[in-house]
């Protein structure tokens, strides 16, 4: 959804971004260096690139607080804007980064005439014309093995007390629809945003995997919790009698309406948590991969990438320069960067 308001368009949802596209004028062999010439301009940080396409954040007080990316295609320019902080409303920020590049971009083609000063710029921008492929790579020693009994731990931890907070409130009557979802997935992403920066949960099957674990045990553990409250407050039972009865029907008297809304509440909480959680978990992940697997390496991958290098030939050349370990994370990083932001 999205409310036009001047030149900021709001959006709202889940997923906020904006998506625009200008035509150039300059030679396409000079469009890199004044799409990198934009970005440095607009204080943008490169994350990744090749000759055909950007991707940049834009920060403020170290928070990552949009995504850009750019896209040759024709002769077009396709710059779409991301948000990574903002939830449920951008503000109209994404339109605002968008409209920023193409003004930006569009002074610097004026700015830009002529061949020579074209030429010029191109010395001194474009990274690919004057890159050199280097003799080593450097290790990415920041990648470390998971710690996979802590995290399960951790989230099991997280499972209890996540269900008896929100049994709790649904047997008071304080739950409130959509809400509490919301509320059980943010405290949820940040438990595991602690797994994959300090447990090293990185790997994509284990990721998921955990998450999955999360997202069943924390529905089942409040449903259960709920019962609990209700038989305690019906027959005054302890824990250690309630798993002992059976547990759903047995001398459980709840409204009709009561168990709407259980089912209502079940329903929201499995589709709002697998459809956003996931989505937000893998972006967590690929910010964290980005921060943690040096540049050079990146540099390496996209400039063969660029140049249509098999990717068993990329690997082979990584392990000859020094990098023998954590291919796959590198390259799961760098197909979700290539899925997400450069391919619609």
């Amino acid at each position: 959804m999205e409310i036009n308001n001047n030149k900021r368009i709001h959006h709202f949802g889940f997923s906020l971004k904006h998506t625009d596209r200008t035509l150039y004028q300059s030679p396409k062999k000079y469009i890199f260096s004044l799409i990198k010439k934009s970005i440095e301009d607009l204080g943008w940080i490169i994350t990744a690139c090749n000759q055909e396409n950007f991707l940049a954040i834009r920060k403020r007080r170290n928070k990552d607080l949009e995504e850009i990316s750019i896209k040759i295609i024709n002769q077009e320019l396709h710059i779409t804007s991301k948000s990574l902080e903002s939830f449920l409303w951008d503000r109209g920020r994404n339109s605002l980064r968008v409209n920023e590049f193409i003004e930006t971009f569009k002074a610097l083609e004026k700015k830009h005439k002529t061949e020579s000063s074209l030429i010029q710029l191109r010395k001194e921008q474009d990274f690919w014309f004057t890159y050199e492929v280097p003799d080593t790579l450097p290790t990415p020693q920041k990648i470390k093995k998971s710690k996979s009994i802590l995290a399960y731990a951790l989230v099991i931890i997280s499972i209890v007390s996540l269900s008896t907070l929100v049994g709790f409130s649904f047997h008071n009557g304080f739950y409130i629809p959509i809400v509490f979802e919301i509320i059980t997935l943010l405290i949820i992403l940040a438990v595991f945003h602690f797994l994959i920066k300090f447990c090293h949960i990185v790997k994509h099957k284990e990721l998921i995997r955990l998450f999955s674990f999360q997202i069943i045990g924390t529905h089942i553990g409040w449903i259960m919790s709920y019962f609990f409250f209700t038989k305690q407050e019906i027959n005054n039972l302890n824990f250690e009698e309630f798993l002992q009865q059976e547990i759903f029907l047995k001398d459980l008297s709840i409204e009709p309406q009561r168990w709407i809304l259980l089912l209502i509440g079940l329903i929201l909480g499995v589709l709002i948590h697998i459809f956003l959680g996931f989505f937000a978990l893998f972006q967590k992940r690929k910010k964290h991969l980005i921060e943690i697997i040096p540049a050079p390496i990146l540099n390496f991958i996209f400039f063969h990438l660029g140049k249509a290098t098999p990717l068993e030939i990329i690997q082979n050349e990584m392990k000859n320069k020094g990098v023998h370990e954590f291919h796959d994370e590198i390259f799961e990083l760098v197909a979700q960067i290539l899925e997400e932001e450069y391919y619609p």
